[in-house]
């Protein structure tokens, strides 16, 4: 059963951490840093682009510099957010548990909180060693609207709010050619123009 601990507003410079591989980034994840920014009164939260993500297929996302590029059009003018490449530059798989220990390695004075939402969590037994995950950091995990998801071991619950972005959708609607929702303009008009997401007659 989930163990749900109270955000405590007075532990002051603790640093989020939100991963994913952004394919492509989205306002919902803006949402994400953003609500558990407040909640948990961190200073910061850093977002993690996966380098090579060890449960899609290579040839199925778009090449790393893209979505590096696309996030930081997302998180232009944010001043809460800060984009860490640590996935490429610790040369990992693409697991949490190795880059969190990179983290904790390379700034061993910052407290660290993982970000992740409920839909993660209903999937956390598939991650490489969950039980040395939650021991190493403290992890937050956002309501995702139609998942309920139990956890054995200690997290913050952020229920209530939730906001409906999926990358998947937003891939799916530019590949039918319906303009897509949850898009800051400076980022669909890169989309746009590098011609991700369109199906392969459409590019030609």
């Amino acid at each position: 059963m989930r163990e749900i601990l109270e955000p405590d507003g007075a532990r002051q410079g603790r640093i989020g951490l939100l991963g994913g591989t952004f394919d492509p980034p989205h306002e919902g994840h803006l949402w994400m840093a953003e609500r558990a920014r407040r909640a948990l009164a961190l200073a910061e939260v850093l977002l993690l682009p996966t380098y090579r993500p060890p449960h899609k297929d290579p040839a199925e996302i778009s090449p790393y510099p893209l979505r590096l590029e696309m996030l930081r059009l997302l998180c232009a003018g944010r001043r809460h957010l800060r984009i860490d490449e640590a996935e490429r530059e610790s040369g990992g798989a693409g697991y949490t548990v190795d880059l969190v220990r990179f983290l904790q390695a390379r700034e061993p004075d910052r407290r660290f909180v993982l970000i992740i939402g409920e839909d993660s969590l209903a999937e956390i037994e598939t991650w490489k060693d969950p039980d040395a995950l939650f021991a190493l950091i403290e992890v937050a995990v956002l309501a995702r609207a139609g998942v309920q998801a139990a956890s054995r071991r200690p997290c913050i619950l952020l229920a209530g709010e939730t906001h409906p972005a999926q990358s998947r959708l937003i891939r799916q609607a530019i590949a039918a050619g319906v303009k897509p929702r949850w898009l800051p303009p400076a980022l669909a008009a890169f989309i746009a123009e590098k011609g991700l997401y369109r199906r392969a007659e459409d590019r030609a």
